[in-house]
């Protein structure tokens, strides 16, 4: 089609066809053709008023930059300072928008310039905040405060700055803006334009005399932001301005101690290059050096080092840079610090060599490094372990063969019963280890290989003696003792011989309280629990963390252990800090035969662990356990049972998306809308993860799909959040509230179109969801997704706003011109 002749068009319809419908149907048709650019529009008189009156149609036409409509509305009288509920004036759309023509109409109609919407802000920072300089320079000049604050503090220049509109920050210090008030959180407009590197925008602040010493809450500076940011430019422009660098925050890093720790070299450089004090320490005693060493961050380290930097300056702790960059496994630090002479044996107050470090954590790069740079492989610790020993001990297999292949003592004893590195591997069990050592031990000084291979492997043989033991529970580094590991290997002869020895203490425990009875009962060795308990053990002691025998027997599914202890007189719902009682450890990993035990001896089945207060039930559900569930259901759990996170079973397996878990709930009678403390009910959860099958299943059953909780959410609002677009649609098929808005006035749309969920912005506009409403902070959903920068969503919303507008043009023409 080509130019429409409208009243052709007005006769057609006129003649052949009446009432309303028709024309909204004519009306609907010619405007997709309009959008769609295969027809052009020419009414030849004056715009018509759109069909929204009063201070709706203003504000809309005030929003949309619609001059003659607006001048419209003025002369019937509506007021120029009317409001939405949401407090938005005709200014207040205007300025944000853009529309300087209509700014000045309204400013020129008498319009209040500093009314403030629900959120605090004014026209003029809504302009500020667009970067509309036109309309804030029309503001200004007719009055508006240009120091007027939100209730957190921002002006129209913290706006301008924080985004980098230079044009509109020029305007407002013309203005008389004060450039150093500070927002509720301290941080001033100069503070925000150095964060985000607007040097241009702190140029015009710092010529107009903008303070550099001002602080925000956390003690920083403008400097302090730009160097943690990494923003170079902004950090010359301050330093050339005499900004200063001794500076310290709250916890006493300075501008240097930032950009080294992050390994913003070229923010280090300008900083070394104007005498930033390069070995201050802050409050926990780090140098610039140790952060960069701690961070892996090589070129930083070279350039601390190169300007002086004092290579082995200490923590409290003892540790130097060297011996950090050792433990965070940083290897082009560690050659760096070595190349400019960081000294190789400087131990920690624990004794840790730079070489033990990496030998623990099993940095084997670092290790062959420092061990080809000449590091003492010997170095002992307080306790007598030595690099390899150590190594032994944590399974750095790669570790051990560099120390061996360099030839570190293998006759050097020390922590675990004070025994030489043969020893701990042939008695930890490290098969690996024993081959590599047993290769270098004299003949005359070790069992022979064969021995300690069969040995390992049927853990029969009985360890050497151990040198300078005074009881079976010498203790390593860690509190361990022979006779735990023992007991976790089921070496029953073993743990006999040395319950038989003098000065045991059969219920000792390591570093974290782990006694030889927990390490049994996790591995299911009965008959070592059964001689621990004849013994002496106490069956009940628990671990640091509460953890007791009988928990671990139930949660590795031991029953001929979990039986024992029951026999044996061991409490039954006993629980570890956690609020793990052996019952709920048994159904989370599904063991209903233990659970059978358990309950027989009067286990609470609706014990609750203390995180979350969950019973073993809502857990089995969230794990779709559905045996477990009949299980439990069966023996009389609580099936609506609440948690203190108000979680339902129900809800727990909706969430997770167990689909016949739901569907046995539900057919046993599950509330399908409770909730506690009006939080989500099991729809929202379902909702929030697109679990389709389970909101069909839900909804079947009574769900209420418009259930509004706290913030007034729905399952709706739930579903276009997070995209789930096939809910959405299912929720709307079963009779979905498709405008209702939650506690901040958000609706489904504005949902979806902040978060860019462009498939569910399309089903929403297709099913007729309203595009005009806004929520509290005046955000329609094409305004949400212009602020988040959702491209697709936009296009779309912007299609549907053109097309509703060219409609409502079109059937205002109509009803004059038929006289509908």
């Amino acid at each position: 089609m080509g130019r429409t002749d409208m009243s052709v068009g007005t006769r057609c319809y006129h003649s052949d066809v009446r009432g309303q419908d028709a024309i909204l149907q004519f009306a609907s048709e010619v405007a997709k053709m309009v959008v769609e650019g295969s027809v052009r529009v020419e009414t030849g008189g004056p715009v018509p008023v759109k069909e929204k009156t009063g201070v709706s149609g203003l504000l809309s036409a005030c929003q949309d930059g619609q001059l003659n409509i607006v001048q419209e509305f003025l002369k019937q009288g509506v007021p120029v300072d009317s409001a939405d509920e949401d407090g938005v004036t005709p200014l207040i759309d205007a300025a944000e928008n853009g529309h300087t023509a209509v700014v000045k109409l309204l400013l020129d109609s008498g319009a209040s310039t500093d009314l403030v919407n629900d959120v605090g802000w004014t026209a003029l920072m809504v302009g500020a905040e667009e970067g509309h300089v036109d309309v804030v320079k029309l503001l200004v000049e007719n009055g508006a405060s240009v120091d007027f604050q939100t209730p957190d503090g921002y002006t129209a220049l913290h706006f301008a700055c924080e985004l980098g509109f230079l044009d509109v920050v020029k305007v407002l210090v013309e203005f008389g803006a004060s450039i150093d008030l500070s927002d509720e959180e301290g941080d001033t407009p100069l503070i925000m334009a150095a964060e985000d590197g607007h040097t241009s925008v702190m140029a015009v602040l710092l010529d107009k005399g903008a303070s550099m010493d001002k602080e925000d809450p956390e003690v920083r500076t403008a400097l302090h932001v730009a160097c943690l940011q990494g923003q170079v430019e902004a950090v010359k422009l301050l330093v050339d301005h005499g900004a200063s660098m001794n500076v310290v925050d709250d916890d006493g890093d300075t501008p240097l101690i930032f950009a080294a720790q992050y390994g913003f070299s070229e923010v280090v450089e300008v900083l070394l290059k104007h005498n930033a004090p390069i070995d201050v320490v802050n409050q926990a005693m780090w140098s610039p050096l140790m952060r960069a060493a701690e961070w892996g961050h090589p070129a930083v380290v070279e350039m601390l080092v190169e300007n002086g930097a004092a290579i082995d300056m200490q923590r409290p702790n003892g540790a130097t840079a060297l011996n950090i960059a050792c433990e965070h496994g940083h290897l082009e630090v560690v050659v760096t610090l070595v190349n400019h002479g960081a000294s190789l044996e400087l131990a920690d107050a624990d004794g840790y060599t730079p070489l033990i470090t990496a030998a623990q954590l099993g940095h084997f790069s670092i290790v062959q490094f420092l061990v080809n740079r000449g590091a003492d492989m010997n170095a002992q610790l307080p306790s007598g372990s030595t690099a390899l020993l150590t190594a032994v001990w944590y399974k750095r297999l790669e570790v051990v063969r560099i120390l061996l292949d360099n030839g570190a003592d293998i006759n050097l004893c020390g922590d675990f019963q004070s025994w030489p590195p043969l020893n701990v591997a042939y008695f930890s069990g490290y098969s690996e280890f024993v081959q590599l050592i047993f290769e270098r031990v004299p003949p005359e000084k070790a069992l022979t290989f064969a021995e300690l291979v069969f040995a390992v492997k049927t853990k029969k043989e009985t360890p050497p003696a151990p040198r300078k033991a005074e009881s079976v529970d010498q203790k390593h580094r860690n509190g361990d003792t022979a006779l735990r590991i023992a007991c976790e290997r089921g070496d029953l002869k073993a743990v006999g011989r040395m319950l038989d020895r003098p000065n045991n203490d059969i219920n000792f425990g390591d570093d974290k309280n782990w006694t030889p009875l927990l390490s049994a009962c996790e591995y299911g060795n009965t008959e070592v629990v059964a001689l621990l308990l004849a013994k002496g053990a106490r069956i009940n002691a628990a671990s640091a963390d509460g953890t007791t025998a009988l928990q671990m027997a139930s949660e590795f599914e031991h029953p001929d252990t979990v039986k024992l202890l029951l026999e044996n007189g061991a409490r039954v719902d006993l629980a570890d800090e956690e609020g793990y009682t052996p019952l709920i450890l048994a159904a989370e990993n599904g063991y209903t035969d233990v659970m059978e035990m358990l309950l027989a001896r009067g286990a609470s089945i609706d014990s609750q662990r203390v995180e979350d207060g969950a019973t073993a039930l809502r857990i089995v559900c969230a794990d779709g356990r559905l045996d477990v569930v009949k299980f439990l259901l069966k023996h009389g759990a609580f099936i609506d049972f609440v948690d203190n996170k108000n979680y339902t079973p129900l809800r727990s397996a909706a969430w997770n998306g167990n689909t016949a878990v739901v569907q046995f709930l539900v057919d046993q009678g599950a509330s399908v809308d409770l909730t506690k403390n009006d939080d989500w009910t099991p729809l929202m959860s379902a909702s929030e993860y697109g679990h389709a099958d389970i909101v069909a299943v839900l909804v079947n059953n009574g769900a209420s799909v418009n259930k509004q909780v706290a913030g007034g959410l729905t399952a709706l609002h739930v579903a276009c959040t997070n995209g789930q677009v096939e809910v959405a649609q299912l929720l709307l098929d079963q009779g979905a509230a498709i405008d209702v808005v939650d506690g901040e006035s958000n609706s489904a749309l504005i949902c979806a179109a902040e978060n860019g969920n462009t498939d569910v912005v399309k089903l929403l506009v297709e099913r007729g969801a309203s595009t005009s409403l806004a929520n509290k902070l005046g955000w329609t959903a094409l305004k949400s997704a212009k602020e988040k920068g959702h491209e697709e969503v936009i296009a779309v919303l912007q299609k549907r706003s053109k097309w509703t507008s060219v409609q409502m043009r079109l059937v205002g023409m109509f009803r004059r011109r038929v006289g509908s």
